[in-house]
């Protein structure tokens, strides 16, 4: 738990957060509202490399293997990447800003995709498909394309059910970023804004 004034403060500069979250702020409140000062502690914390290594478990900064030649791998630094392209320097700022994303991350759409979906199936990271099966006109099976894992995610489902529940609540608690994305009676969702 941390507060949110509104901004994390390292040194003589401010990382500011969305808005000013108050005392007492957990992880599900930081994800609900997007609490990005939260997560600015929570890296520091964890460190950058650790991080990296997670983020890259999910899948990120890794082609995804769909298949597609100019898929981009995307990127996500690590402490000796940044130490090596600044002449041996290395701030905790960097951190700061992996931590929500930010920074020099760069993903893909179907990273993130794939990501969301192995956090929602409990840590099953799976190839993307595009096709499923193929069928002859007369509707007759001629090749069936089934799933395909890529790993299991090492993390506790306890921690995926924390973070799937603040997902949840992104969308479906009146205090969530993506309350208004709501549909009354709609399918139940999850999301995160970002």
């Amino acid at each position: 738990r941390y507060e949110c004034p509104g901004y994390y403060e390292l040194g003589k500069r401010r990382f500011r957060c969305s808005h000013v979250h108050g005392p007492d702020v957990d992880m599900r409140k930081a994800i609900v509202q997007s609490c990005n000062t939260y997560f600015y502690h929570l890296g520091e914390l964890v460190g950058l490399d650790r991080l990296t290594k997670l983020s890259k478990e999910f899948g990120l900064g890794a082609v995804t293997g769909l298949g597609i030649n100019t898929e981009s791998p995307g990127f996500v630094p690590t402490r000796e990447w940044y130490t090596s392209q600044r002449h041996g320097q290395y701030w905790l700022g960097f951190t700061l800003n992996a931590a929500i994303g930010q920074g020099n991350t760069r993903v893909t759409l179907i990273q993130l995709a794939m990501l969301y979906a192995a956090i929602a199936n409990g840590g099953t990271l799976y190839v993307p498909q595009l096709v499923q099966s193929v069928e002859a006109p007369d509707g007759s099976m001629i090749e069936e394309f089934p799933p395909r894992v890529r790993r299991r995610v090492a993390v506790d489902p306890k921690y995926l059910a924390y973070v799937i529940d603040g997902m949840f609540g992104v969308v479906n608690d009146p205090n969530g970023t993506a309350y208004e994305a709501k549909i009354e009676g709609g399918v139940p969702v999850a999301g995160k804004t970002g």
